[in-house]
């Protein structure tokens, strides 16, 4: 089983515990997951450069300032400046959420791989997670058969009936 190593931007712990939880549900028995989950700006952008991700999810209008920074730098120019210093040094598939209808373009100019508007549905996460880990879809397979006394016993019932 491969590891992928994800990294989670949103300062709203509800959401992130639904991506974590929607991302190990879409890869169990396929693949591990190493999550990291961060909620300032600051964090993002030196874990996006620093570390290695094989997919990175995040909220632009949901990463909290740094420290000594204003409320007033959570905008549209601050996040594409993190995309952009995250991607200069890596070539990580990049997922943006909750992106307003106006600011689509910017941020796919910016070079977000995928970019999701409001309202914010999981499916549409689901299939791009899907799409840039390359997880297989889901099949449904025919349920696997438990072997039971009863049911050995009654094949070869079967069989010895077959065979006279």
């Amino acid at each position: 089983m491969r590891t992928l190593k994800l990294l989670v931007g949103n300062s709203d712990r509800r959401i992130s515990n639904l991506i974590e939880v929607m991302i190990r549900d879409l890869s169990f028995n396929r693949a591990v997951i190493d999550m990291i989950r961060v909620s300032r700006i600051d964090e993002f952008v030196q874990r996006g450069r620093d570390e290695n991700f094989d997919l990175i999810i995040f909220a632009p209008d949901n990463l909290l300032a740094a420290p000594r920074q204003n409320r007033a730098s959570r905008s549209v120019p601050t996040a594409i400046r993190q995309i952009r210093a995250v991607r200069t040094h890596q070539e990580t598939p990049m997922i943006a959420i909750s992106v307003s209808p106006e600011q689509e373009l910017v941020f796919t100019d910016a070079g977000t791989d995928c970019v999701l508007g409001l309202p914010f549905r999981f499916e549409e996460l689901k299939a791009a997670v899907r799409l840039y880990l390359g997880l297989p879809t889901e099949t449904e397979g025919a349920p696997a058969q438990r072997w039971t006394l009863v049911g050995f016993l009654m094949r070869g019932l079967q069989r010895l009936t077959t065979l006279y």
